[in-house]
């Protein structure tokens, strides 16, 4: 664990899928303003997360009889002492029946035409997996053909170390790292 910038590991997430199956069909969007308040966190694995999540939305972003671009939206937000990634698409999105089990190990949404586009269903368990490392949180928003949003947030540096601080201060043994 260490200090994390998210702008760089959202750069090196988009630049490591650019040879990934699909990509050149779609379009990436990152914001324009990419410096964020630092996260504390393991800047390898929150680099998985956002390109799984990248991933996932190149591969399932394409269905019969779509005709506007395949477009992917990074967003960041600030939301209090946290970080909002969000990684957006326009593509097939989930079925209502399947959106509670979509972070389980080995869950494969039955629409995806995963027999085509190949995978074990457990790219997302692993995300779930890491954000929960990171106290974070992760949440999905979608609807049928429409697309998916993928939010994950994160608590910023500053907040873990006030935490810690403060615990420090009233003589309390910290359980945060």
């Amino acid at each position: 664990m260490t200090i994390v910038d998210l702008g760089e590991i959202i750069n090196r997430a988009v630049a490591s899928v650019a040879e990934y199956p699909g990509r050149d069909k779609v379009n990436i969007k990152i914001p324009e303003n990419m410096y964020y308040p630092l996260l504390f966190g393991n800047d390898n694995l929150i680099m998985r997360v956002v390109i799984n999540l990248l991933t996932n939305a190149i591969k399932y972003i394409s269905y019969e009889g779509k005709t506007e671009p395949h477009t992917v939206d990074i967003s960041v937000s600030s939301i209090d002492d946290r970080i909002g990634i969000e990684v957006s698409d326009n593509g097939r999105g989930v079925p209502a029946k399947d959106v509670e089990y979509l972070f389980d190990r080995f869950f494969r949404v039955d629409n995806s035409g995963s027999r085509e586009t190949g995978g074990s269903g457990i790219g997302l368990s692993i995300v779930k997996d890491i954000v929960d490392m990171h106290e974070g949180t992760i949440s999905v928003s979608t609807e049928l053909y429409q697309g998916s949003s993928f939010t994950v947030i994160l608590p910023i540096a500053g907040s873990v170390f006030s935490s810690i601080y403060e615990d420090a201060k009233a003589g309390i043994v910290s359980e945060n790292p």
